[in-house]
């Protein structure tokens, strides 16, 4: 009986400590996905925050600052976007449903 439950508590610690070090695994992946989302966030609030000034000189200097103003690529931005659904979709494909190890 003693073997027995010994024999448990040592696959329920093994069990414990696979699911531990998956859950650091997504903890860790997690927290870059987010950090790459808070970068394309701030990016894209920069970018709004430069458009309304363009607008705003363009009122007051009528249309030279139209015709001199650069235009804003938003090509790095589809990346970052791609880049944010790999990550996740990496995360989401473990078999069982939940997050990858």
């Amino acid at each position: 009986m003693a073997r027995e439950l010994d024999a448990q508590i040592e696959q329920a610690d093994a069990m414990f400590q696979t699911a531990n070090t998956k859950a650091q695994r997504n903890a860790a992946a997690l927290t870059g996905l987010a950090k790459m989302c808070r970068r394309l966030h701030d990016e894209r609030l920069a970018i709004a925050r430069a458009r309304q000034v363009s607008r705003q000189a363009e009122a007051v200097l009528g249309t030279v600052a139209t015709a001199v103003r650069p235009q804003v690529q938003d090509n790095g931005e589809a990346r970052q976007i791609a880049d944010i659904l790999d990550a996740y979709h990496r995360l989401d494909s473990d078999e069982d449903g939940s997050f990858a190890s």
